[in-house]
């Protein structure tokens, strides 16, 4: 059985504060960095990160690409405290020795440009695959630990995840990106950003995730095969495990700390775990 769940956030007249940010921070010395300023998580006011009131931890767009993270999860991964697992359906958030398997990051919040995203059925936190943003878009991660309620409302118990988008205001390009590798996984991003009259920005950016599944013999077990002609056979087989889909969609227009954004977001896998009754697992769509 197969299915299908669209993902759509729509921000409307969003404020998203102007920041600047270095080109880049590794020629920088030690006092210009102290003296640089952020919109901390924290306070949701421009400081330094030196005066910020709890520990921020900052990844870089630079940081992204100069290591290859190809998923949120796998650059929150890096910072300290943080460790993330999974279970082949969704990857879960682990921080100060806590990690709440099959809970969907639920007890923490997750903002893009200022907005909460956490699903809302569960008030899930997607940080694999199933994150709705293609990484390649984002600026900046900034993970504030521990209790954030206080500032942002409900899920930010154990953490807040604030992410910044790339800005269009002053650029002109074409960006295409292609990737495969060994397990399978195949991937393709297109993205326009371009600068409209009176300093406003658009992009529109598409991206794709195509992932190869195994098929994978278990001994003893009734698996199902269908044939051309649409016959069923026994084989004891379950097929195309870990298999995934996966489409995307971005557009943002902004002008002076206002924003329209749309973000649109398809997923479909075939988790590799255990058989069911008729030898392969349920398709999981988000």
């Amino acid at each position: 059985m197969k299915g299908f769940t669209n993902y759509l956030l729509v921000t409307l007249l969003g404020y998203t504060p102007v920041v600047a940010v270095a080109s880049d921070v590794s020629e920088m010395t030690l006092e210009e960095l102290l003296q640089v300023e952020i919109v901390s998580s924290a306070s949701k006011m421009r400081q330094k990160v030196s005066e910020t009131p709890t520990a921020i931890r900052v990844i870089t767009s630079q940081d992204i690409r100069r290591y290859g993270w190809r998923t949120l999860g796998e650059a929150l991964n890096a910072l300290p405290g943080i460790f993330v697992v999974t279970n082949r359906y969704y990857d879960f958030i682990g921080a100060r020795g806590v990690v709440l398997p099959d809970d969907y990051n639920t007890r923490y919040l997750m903002v893009i440009d200022g907005t909460p995203v956490n699903d809302a059925l569960l008030e899930s936190a997607f940080v694999g695959d199933a994150f709705p943003l293609d990484i390649a878009l984002v600026e900046r991660i900034e993970y504030v630990p521990g209790a954030g309620s206080a500032a942002y409302g409900a899920n930010a118990m154990l953490g807040t995840i604030n992410i910044t988008t790339k800005s269009a205001i002053g650029k002109d390009l074409v960006e295409a990106e292609a990737g495969f590798d060994t397990i399978g996984r195949k991937s393709l991003r297109l993205t326009m950003a371009h600068t409209l009259e009176n300093d406003a920005g658009l992009m529109i950016s598409a991206a794709g995730l195509n992932q190869s599944g195994n098929d994978q013999t278990y001994e003893g077990a009734i698996g199902q095969k269908r044939e051309d002609n649409g016959a069923a056979t026994l084989d004891g087989v379950a097929h195309d495990l870990d298999k995934t889909i996966k489409q995307q969609l971005y557009a943002k227009l902004e002008k002076s700390g206002l924003r329209l954004s749309l973000m649109l977001s398809e997923r479909k896998n075939n988790p590799g775990s255990g058989t069911r009754a008729n030898g392969d697992p349920p398709a999981i769509a988000d």
